[in-house]
């Protein structure tokens, strides 16, 4: 990201909360101060370091504009929220009481639900993907929440550093058409699917018993969600003189609407199954092979991998496999792999999906069917590419069954060979365990010891079973 900052023209500051001068020294170079502090607990949690921000500032004396890291529920609204959630909401408005002591210019930015955590997976807990078959609904689902885009909450928060008419106030992001209830926002998306989900519903009761036992983060996390989805805590109130809403005062910027957001998400058709379809009636394809080679989808992996960085505003390190090194690694593979890695070699080494002509025997998806508008990778951010790839690769769990099966088989008919010393054997046995594992298979401590050290091993070898049983 910082990488991206710099190839954008920014010129980049060193500054720590572990050293004031150096704040204060990065504070004196700049009007505008945007703090983005972690403020969720189960990744990291440090708001309260933001004072040592405001003590820079102060000191400094020349900024115009601070905006700390709120960007989510206004905390001037939870006096009465929850234990152990209300810490980040408490936290927040100690920061604001800094702030305002010290009478720094500010705009507290209020900007409620990021897509990103609960419009791709409408608003399941513990998952960023959407359900598939059955979805969650917090009461009866008719409480009204409000969805942002991240790239809108950019955009209004650079809107208004030099407004100032968001000076001194908080800048409510309330796009009209993004205020939905839980109900409304899955209904846009079984649209989008063509498909009703089970909806299984949650009472108050029910919800809250699940904060009892659970860790810190979750406890928290839940006390959010159920000021959200049942008490409305977004919209049970007005907007008063010391607020403005972003969307009334710049009518001009486009906000994403929750359609827009969602359709990323969704790979409309799979374009294999569409250009089947197509070809089964067509006589340009009787006794043809029909070749997928959508021009845009024609790629080197270097050009897959700039696509990537150019989203994630990252540069990646590249290790080069030469052929041998890939070569090399078929021996000791089992044979599904073996089988993979064969694939793979005449792709990205030999070039066998582009290296030929099409010939009269075959035609060509894309010039045949023009009319197909085939998918391309539409996303804009490193968030949206996350959920499509996750989407488009739902069936991996899949592959992992599949892949799983023959190394489930070797390790039940695993025994110890005449030639062979413990450690060769127990080498072979955490082996597929670890390849088991690699594959989402966890096998049980006492299991493995008992492959290793029990019936399978040879008789002169009794007295080390004797002592591990």
């Amino acid at each position: 990201m910082l990488l991206s900052f710099k190839q954008k023209g920014a010129y980049l500051v060193d500054g720590s909360f572990s050293d004031h001068r150096s704040l204060v020294n990065a504070v004196k170079q700049v009007d505008v101060v945007i703090c983005t502090m972690s403020g969720v607990h189960f990744r990291s949690h440090n708001l309260l370091m933001q004072l040592k921000l405001v003590e820079a500032i102060k000191e400094a004396g020349n900024i115009k504009r601070f905006l700390p890291s709120e960007f989510g529920i206004d905390p001037s609204q939870m006096e009465h929220a929850l234990e152990p959630g209300r810490v980040t909401f408490d936290e927040k408005m100690t920061v604001r009481k800094a702030i305002e002591d010290a009478n720094i210019p500010y705009t507290y930015i209020s900007a409620n639900c990021f897509g990103g955590y609960f419009v791709g997976n409408l608003c399941q807990m513990g998952t960023l993907l959407p359900p598939k078959d059955k979805v969650y609904i917090y009461g009866d689902g008719n409480v009204k929440a409000i969805y942002m885009d991240e790239d809108d909450v950019a955009t209004y928060t650079i809107k208004s550093i030099d407004d100032p008419r968001t000076l001194n106030k908080t800048l409510y992001l309330r796009p009209p058409e993004n205020i939905l209830t839980q109900r409304q926002l899955v209904e846009k998306w079984e649209k989008l699917i063509g498909k009703t989900l089970e909806k299984i519903s949650i009472s108050a009761q029910d919800f809250l018993s699940k904060i009892k036992g659970a860790d810190f983060a979750t406890q928290v996390a839940l006390g959010h969600f159920y000021h959200i989805f049942y008490e409305g805590c977004l919209t049970n109130f007005e907007i008063g003189e010391n607020g403005e809403e972003a969307s009334e005062l710049y009518p001009e910027l486009h906000y994403t609407r929750i359609e827009e957001y969602l359709k990323p998400i969704y790979v409309d058709e799979d374009d294999i199954a569409t250009y089947t379809i197509k070809s089964i009636d067509d006589p340009r394809t009787l006794n043809k092979t029909l070749y997928l080679r959508r021009p845009q989808n024609i790629i080197t992996q270097r050009q897959l991998v700039e696509k990537w960085e150019k989203l994630t505003g990252k540069t990646l390190e590249k290790i080069c496999i030469s052929e041998k090194d890939f070569l090399s690694k078929f021996k000791g593979a089992d044979f599904v792999e073996q089988v993979g890695l064969g694939h793979y070699y005449h792709m990205l080494y030999e070039g066998c999906l582009t290296n030929f002509e099409i010939g009269e025997n075959g035609e060509e998806a894309s010039e045949l069917y023009a009319e197909v508008q085939y998918t391309r990778t539409q996303a804009n951010s490193s968030q949206e590419a996350w959920e499509i790839l996750g989407t488009t690769y739902s069936g991996q769990d899949h592959v992992k069954k599949v892949r799983l099966q023959p190394s489930k088989e070797k390790f039940e008919k695993l025994e110890m060979k005449d030639n062979e010393i413990i450690s060769e054997y127990f080498t072979r046995v955490n082996s597929i365990v670890n390849r088991m594992a690699s594959n989402g298979e966890i096998m049980e401590t006492q299991k493995v010891v008992k492959k290793t050290y029990a019936k399978p091993m040879l008789s002169k070898f009794d007295h080390v079973v004797v002592a591990i049983e």
